[in-house]
């Protein structure tokens, strides 16, 4: 059986065309899917019902009663998934190839090595309608990461994209992937609680380095996913003070990472943390907000992180009132 989980909230507008994409699949395996609303306020529970209601041998819908937060609503739905297997599709998004799921089951099935098989994707608009180039080449500079490639596909030898994946050098996108739910309840029976927390921001990099720890990654040429964007989402907010604090738990996110998979530091890792403490800071500077200022200083206190020389200066303008305010009055007035 394979497993697919849906992880939705506020997504009324568009959860019925995930679900539309995941039950045209065409495959001779059983598919559950685990369509998990983490207490949507829209319409996204109507839907979510209606369509519970007219699959039932498929669709298996969890009302959280309480919202929990993105990883502990999907990390539930890893734990009471039937399937050996994990696919993913999120609320917005939606996938293109009638055939992924079969493909990527004949991958497995015919290499046990594999814990996760990927595919290439392309972002689109919120319609669905307008849509870039496909991603391609997931590895990025990671070529010796490689251990066979032809026009069928990318095979990638055990822990070599593990560092990448943290740096966020190699985009695998977790919505196209089909991956070992073993792989992921060993990660979470190791860990605790800790991943759980209402500080992760998302569930694809633990899974991902899980995944690249615990056996050989396949990725496939066919594009199978539209990756929606341009919509007010978690990783996408619309203003600065919010995006700012995002991206400043996706920064302690990172760092418990490294040292959760004990992956020492390079320079690629070095340049990006440098660089999103630079984005940090300068969302900080623009907003003037308290909360996400307070929070950037006590990580700063915290680890010794590399910090660019222009970070240095924003920082110091941060740490002085009078230049802080006049430099978010600066950019109000633009």
């Amino acid at each position: 059986m394979i497993s697919v989980i849906v992880v939705t909230y506020n997504q009324g507008a568009t959860i019925g065309r995930a679900l539309d994409s995941i039950l045209a699949q065409q495959t001779a395996e059983p598919v559950e899917i685990l369509l998990a609303d983490d207490c949507s306020r829209d319409n996204t529970e109507a839907v979510c019902r209606d369509y519970a209601r007219r699959y039932p041998d498929k669709i298996i819908y969890l009302r959280r009663e309480k919202n929990m937060g993105v990883t502990a609503n999907y990390f539930d739905c890893v734990r009471r998934a039937r399937g050996e297997w994990i696919a993913d599709c999120a609320g917005d998004d939606f996938w293109i190839d009638n055939t992924k799921l079969q493909r990527q089951i004949e991958a497995v099935q015919a290499n046990p090595r594999l814990s996760l098989v990927a595919t290439d994707w392309q972002p689109c608009d919120p319609s669905g309608s307008n849509r870039g180039k496909p991603f391609g080449n997931p590895e990025g500079k990671y070529k010796s990461a490689i251990t066979a490639s032809d026009d069928k596909g990318r095979l990638y030898k055990r822990g070599s994209l593990t560092q990448g994946i943290l740096s966020g050098k190699v985009r695998l996108h977790l919505c196209t992937a089909l991956y070992s739910r073993k792989r992921v309840v060993d990660l979470l029976d190791r860990t605790g609680d800790t991943l759980l927390s209402r500080e992760m921001t998302n569930e694809d990099q633990p899974i991902l380095m899980s995944c690249s720890e615990g056996g050989e990654i396949l990725w496939l040429p066919q594009c199978t996913l539209c990756y929606t964007i341009g919509t007010d989402s978690v990783s996408h907010r619309k203003d600065f003070a919010a995006n700012g604090l995002y991206y400043l738990r996706t920064l302690r996110e990172q760092l418990l990472l490294q040292n959760l998979f004990e992956v020492p530091h390079s320079p690629d890792l070095t340049t990006d943390i440098a660089n999103r403490l630079n984005l940090i800071t300068s969302m900080a500077l623009r907003s003037d907000n308290a909360e996400l200022r307070e929070d950037l200083f006590h990580l700063l206190q915290c680890y010794n992180l590399p910090i660019s020389r222009k970070c240095r200066i924003k920082l110091k303008i941060l740490a002085h009132p009078l230049l802080r305010y006049l430099t978010y009055l600066f950019f109000r007035l633009r």
